[in-house]
């Protein structure tokens, strides 16, 4: 019973494999009607331009390009749509990850627009630095975000983004200093236009943010001296120029009031006093030559407003600077012998010099202060009791007022 069984099973088995032995058998070179609905396949999926319509189809494309070069390339009579496939279904799949790529690009562009003009700080930062992961020197995008962190700082008094904002800003100088292209110089409402401006602006947010959010005062006087030195905007604020005065005048009036301790305590002049006065003075030359050049910037910009009570503001704020230099030249020249009495003679004296100093480069706040007429080693043993008037006179500083916006950091505004 059972090898009758085991008989019968064999000969269904085999009567089976006679039925479908012709299939497997089939040559696919010889399947011209599967080649050609392959390759047919390929063709209609394969032209026009990609974009999110038709991405579905290129994408069959490539696969079918994939499968019949998979399928027939051992086929002579097949060579010619081989080599074929070979080269465009590889340069189509290039094409279709570029576009995908260029898709998710205009997304993070969309997201980085949208928080600008929603004016939306964290997100701003947020969706610019995940372009510059992709695109670390798109500098436009570094711009705005470093230009966004300044107004944080200097209007809204928010210190959140500072660190960013002034690392931003150092990364966009070292790239437009080492070439960096763009057609603008920024975006939107924070657009530079040329390298220059571009690289003082920033100087100017790091010195900005540095002095006086981070009151860092040394480093950041230094960057707000350097971008005056840039053909910038930045160059034409005239409270950059009195800020690095004030230090000078800060500096000058300790010495003067050491000077004067000295002389009261000996009842005479000394060489320390005089060696103290001599250095006092260097320090006021000093605050000359910055008050000076930013007197003439507030004079320039107040001759060039035509709104009369703006123009009044400004003319409060240039006769403010003129006052602080007027003190500064009597401490710096009047003596004894020379006492200056009469204020228009002092007045004619001090635009003559204002003139001079104005032309020349101002000195860095960093470089050495040197003393004016120092006492020679001779007079360290001089027994001189005479005094001198100029000890007894405080520099003053000019006030300021609302027309010098020390913030105003948009380029708009400018």
């Amino acid at each position: 019973m059972k090898t009758f069984y085991k008989t019968l099973m064999l000969g269904v088995f085999m009567a089976a494999l006679a039925v479908v032995s012709p299939t497997f058998a089939q040559d696919v070179c010889e399947d011209f009607e599967a080649n050609a609905a392959l390759y047919e396949k390929f063709t209609k999926d394969f032209r026009g331009e990609i974009n999110k319509e038709t991405l579905a189809a290129r994408k069959s494309a490539v696969a079918a390009a994939e499968e019949y070069v998979k399928k027939y390339e051992k086929c002579g009579d097949f060579a010619p749509q081989v080599t074929y496939l070979k080269k465009n279904g590889p340069e189509l799949n290039t094409r279709i990850k570029a576009f995908e790529e260029y898709v998710i690009q205009q997304e993070r562009y969309e997201r980085f627009d949208k928080a600008v003009k929603a004016e939306n700080t964290a997100e701003i930062f947020a969706s610019g630095e995940e372009i510059l992961k992709y695109e670390p020197e798109f500098i436009d995008v570094r711009l705005v975000m470093a230009s966004v962190g300044l107004d944080e700082a200097a209007d809204k008094q928010n210190d959140t983004f500072n660190n960013k904002t002034i690392d931003h800003a150092k990364t966009a100088i070292q790239k437009l200093e080492g070439g960096a292209k763009s057609e603008k110089f920024g975006a939107f409402d924070f657009v530079y236009n040329t390298r220059e401006n571009a690289i003082g602006w920033m100087t100017y947010t790091i010195g900005y943010i540095e002095y006086y959010r981070q009151k860092k005062e040394e480093s950041g006087l230094s960057y707000l001296y350097k971008a005056t030195q840039v053909n910038s905007d930045v160059k034409d604020r005239a409270f950059i120029y009195t800020e690095i005065g004030d230090k000078y005048i800060a500096q000058a009036d300790k010495l003067r009031q050491e000077t004067v301790a000295i002389i009261k305590e000996n009842n005479k002049e000394t060489f320390e006093s005089k060696s103290k006065l001599a250095l006092s003075k260097g320090y006021v030359d000093r605050a000359i030559e910055a008050y000076a050049k930013g007197y003439e910037v507030a004079k320039a910009d107040m001759n060039k407003e035509t709104k009369a009570d703006v123009k009044a503001q400004k003319k409060e704020y240039v006769d403010s600077l003129f006052d602080t230099l007027k003190n500064l030249y009597r401490f710096r020249f009047e003596t004894d012998d020379k006492p200056m009495n009469n204020d228009a003679e002092l007045v004619k004296q001090l635009n003559s010099h204002i003139a001079s100093v104005a032309r020349k480069p101002l000195a860095s706040p960093t470089s050495e202060v040197k003393p004016v007429d120092p006492p020679s080693e001779e007079e360290n043993t001089s027994e001189d009791t005479s005094t001198s008037s100029t000890t007894t006179t405080i520099p003053a500083k000019a006030t300021t007022n609302g027309s010098t916006n020390k913030a105003n950091s948009k380029p708009k505004k400018r």
